[in-house]
């Protein structure tokens, strides 16, 4: 499956890394960040997403999930005023 090409990936970061530090060679920490997160997101992009969300339904369901979550917690702050406004 390519979504395995992300390990490689990151293997060859580091041994670039390695590399780099045996030649005295130090890469600023930011855009090491920068290039790394886009290297795995593009690949997650491509490989990773649309099968799951072919396969899963995925998006649909963490939707539900923040809107049952969101109705909990107001439902929770409402409890608490309700309790807080008898008390006075």
């Amino acid at each position: 499956m390519l979504l395995n090409l992300q390990a490689p990936l990151i293997l060859a970061e580091i041994q670039a890394l390695k590399y780099l530090k045996l030649k005295d060679v130090h890469l600023p920490w930011l855009p090491r960040m920068c290039v790394t997160i886009f290297i795995l997101l593009f690949t997650a992009d491509l490989l990773f997403y649309p099968p799951m969300e072919d396969y899963s339904n995925t998006a649909e369901r963490v939707v539900h999930a923040v809107l049952l979550n969101a109705s909990l917690f107001r439902q929770w702050v409402g409890g608490l005023l309700q309790a807080l406004l008898a008390r006075q």
